[in-house]
């Protein structure tokens, strides 16, 4: 037999904060895949490719942190979670340069800051605006 949930009348407070952070980290994933499109086309494609890999590596482990810091019990497992989102980045950047050992360390990180740069400023403006 199939168990409910109690009808909880009081809101979850970070529903509001995880709409935010998922726009902010769309709206990074938008431009960097924009900007990785641009530096294929004008610099080389290998430059896009390795642009877009610093964007994923930054994103990946972004989108995981957040939807698990946002849900219902997360607060007791905040340390665990930003240790495992550290972890999660490591490995992308080893398994990155471990696969593709002609990639352009520069151009990747570049990916990666746009990324996190983006994310950052679309939470910021998110934030203010809600």
């Amino acid at each position: 037999m199939p168990r409910f949930k109690a009808d909880n009348t009081t809101p979850n407070p970070w529903h509001r904060v995880r709409r935010v952070a998922l726009a902010a980290q769309l709206l990074a994933l938008l431009v960097t895949t924009s900007a990785a499109l641009v530096v294929a086309v004008s610099v080389a494609p290998a430059g896009g490719k390795d642009f877009l890999g610093g964007g994923v590596i930054a994103g990946v482990p972004q989108w995981w942190f957040l939807v698990r810091a946002s849900a219902d019990r997360a607060g007791s497992q905040a340390g665990l979670l930003t240790l495992a989102k550290m972890a999660l980045s490591a490995g992308g950047f080893a398994l990155w340069f471990g696969l593709r050992s002609d990639a352009n360390p520069v151009t990747t990180l570049f990916g990666t800051a746009t990324y996190i740069g983006v994310a950052t400023v679309g939470m910021v403006i998110g934030s203010r605006r809600t």
